[in-house]
């Protein structure tokens, strides 16, 4: 199981949508010429390899992290 880049990006819109009350769009744009073909991959963001190796896990939820993030850069503001 993981995370795609498009899903963090929704989840970091509708954050700052319900804590500073303003819309975000999250636009997709075509891709540049000139790409190598790995370049399109959907990249899906996984920490169990990582576990596997190190025994470290994370303690919050990507969403967690999401929602403290945006709070901390609200604080910021």
């Amino acid at each position: 199981r993981g995370t795609s880049i498009r899903k963090i990006l929704h989840l970091i819109a509708s954050e700052v949508a319900q804590q500073a009350g303003v819309s975000v769009a999250v636009r997709e744009r075509p891709p540049p010429s000139g790409l190598y073909e790995v370049e399109f991959r959907n990249t899906i963001v996984n920490s169990t390899k990582f576990t596997n190796a190190t025994g470290w896990s994370p303690s919050i939820s990507v969403e967690q992290g999401v929602h403290l993030s945006v709070s901390r850069m609200m604080r910021l503001t």
